[in-house]
């Protein structure tokens, strides 16, 4: 989910790195229903904290943008922890981030003057295991592996192997 401030990135980074909050605007929609378009999210920083799955993030993005989106797995390396991140709303992973990109963990959402704890959202089975399959695939954050398209392989085998069942078992009957 996209949010913007009048400063830039920098000083959010310097607002939680100081250990103060900060707050953001939601303008995208990839958080529905958690964060709605409008809505103010209040983000603290992470204090030594991993964030866990569940835990909604603000993640450092390009130029003077930064996504506020859901961690779904996370893995421990010798460099430090990787992190799957997700909008609530969406199909397919962020793709996999270092911890030094999380800028802060959300704590609470303002919407309409009433200020609410973050919703909580089941992503489900299988974005959490291809959250799991990336981070096994990722040696170092951003480095490509020869491996990474397994997965979409392997559903696209799973969905010929039915639909060459279901043409096998020709029209159902009685319908």
């Amino acid at each position: 989910m996209e949010c913007s401030w009048g400063d830039p990135l920098t000083r959010l980074a310097q607002a939680l790195g100081s250990g103060g909050g900060f707050r953001l605007t939601v303008e995208g929609d990839s958080m529905r229903p958690s964060l709605e378009p409008g809505d103010c999210v209040i983000a603290e920083p992470l204090r030594g904290r991993t964030p866990e799955p569940g835990d909604v993030v603000v993640i450092r993005g390009v130029g003077d943008r930064a996504a506020v989106h859901r961690v779904v797995a996370r893995q421990r390396r010798r460099t430090g922890w990787l992190l799957a991140t997700i909008g609530d709303a969406m199909r397919h992973l962020d793709g996999v981030v270092g911890e030094a990109s999380i800028l802060g963990y959300v704590v609470a959402v303002e919407r309409q003057g009433s200020q609410l704890p973050i919703p909580q959202h089941d992503v489900g089975p299988w974005r959490r295991l291809r959250a799991r399959w990336e981070l096994l695939l990722h040696g170092r954050v951003g480095e490509r592996h020869p491996l990474r398209s397994v997965p979409r392989t392997l559903a696209r085998l799973v969905r010929g192997a039915r639909d060459c069942m279901l043409a096998a078992m020709g029209p159902r009957r009685g319908r």
